[in-house]
């Protein structure tokens, strides 16, 4: 396996006033479990502030988790070389525009990384750069021009660009196509599955729509208050999710044709706080199929079906 998570967790002290006092905890990753294997691409999904981004610094070795663990090819990340680790992952961010230099021409952004760890000659180093550009569809006069010279879905090309020079096994998507035109997307998935199938990447794939989701990823991950709470392939997720949240959140997806109608599985409430999370299931003050024992007890995550894992009391023998 390639990427692996593990019970992963990272909590943040909460302090205010002159003295700093902790005033309590933000458990923005709380019991994480997750894996990518090679050439695939995971989906992950779930409301702002589940903890997704937090997640994917974790996995990129920019935070220290609090417990739990990140492996790369079987290796927990902390004992990975910081210069290895850095050529195996790599990100694509969100916004477009402001992950890229404004002050650097194009050709030097995307060349950066093979300066910095020394790879071949200039001459080579500029060719490659040049190369890449012209896989993401950027032509070589582009190389010469600013950020501030392209629309925001050839800005994202270059963010794209910039991810490959290194050769990564892994690339963690952050909303990639979030700022972009409808119209637009479509032509970024596609190209990402262009280099998927051209360089072998796997891809964690953190995104709100479901749409896309179910044009790119090969399995799904549900994330809900810092945990995965399920975590199936594509076909069966979006057959019928297991966890009520999953539910739910399959339930508010428009529906292309008039003709059809999807009924709607609304939620109670709002997310709670993740500095004070629910006892037990941290999803039963919203559940529309809550039990006794999920506000009490928090279930584990474990595998239901095959290839099919989820965190529900609706799907975990009880202990007498």
């Amino acid at each position: 396996m390639l990427l692996e998570i593990k019970d992963l967790k990272k909590h943040y002290a909460v302090r205010s006033g002159l003295l700093k006092t902790q005033r309590g905890i933000v458990r923005a990753v709380d019991g994480a479990n997750l894996s990518v294997g090679k050439g695939e691409t995971v989906g992950l999904v779930g409301e702002s502030g589940c903890g997704k981004s937090t997640l994917a610094r974790l996995v990129l070795g920019l935070e220290a988790p609090t417990s739990g663990e990140v492996l790369l090819n079987g290796t927990p990340l902390d004992q990975w070389d910081r210069i290895e680790q850095r050529r195996t992952v790599q990100m694509i961010f969100q916004d477009p525009y402001s992950s890229l230099n404004p002050r650097w021409k194009i050709g030097s952004i995307v060349r950066e990384p093979l300066d910095i760890h020394k790879l071949g000659s200039p001459t080579e180093r500029r060719a490659k750069a040049l190369d890449i550009l012209r896989r993401v569809g950027l032509g070589k006069e582009d190389a010469d021009r600013y950020p501030h010279e392209f629309s925001g879905g050839q800005r994202q090309r270059v963010a794209i660009a910039r991810a490959l020079p290194l050769e990564p096994d892994l690339i963690v998507c952050d909303e990639p196509v979030s700022a972009l035109d409808v119209s637009i997307r479509a032509q970024v998935l596609n190209l990402l599955k262009e280099l998927q199938q051209e360089f072998g990447l796997a891809y964690l794939f953190i995104s709100h729509d479901l749409s896309v989701i179910g044009h790119l990823c090969d399995r799904v991950a549900v994330m809900y208050l810092g945990r995965i709470v399920e975590l199936s392939d594509r076909a069966s997720f979006f057959h019928g999710p297991l966890h009520p949240y999953a539910k739910a959140l399959l339930s508010a997806v428009p529906v292309p044709d008039p003709a059809k109608q999807r009924s709607h599985a609304l939620l109670k409430g709002e997310p709670p706080s993740s500095m004070q999370p629910p006892t037990g299931c941290p999803f039963h003050p919203r559940c529309p199929e809550v039990m006794d024992i999920c506000r009490t007890t928090r279930p584990d995550f474990l595998e239901v079906e095959s290839g099919r894992s989820t965190a529900c009391w609706l799907y975990t023998p009880q202990k007498d």
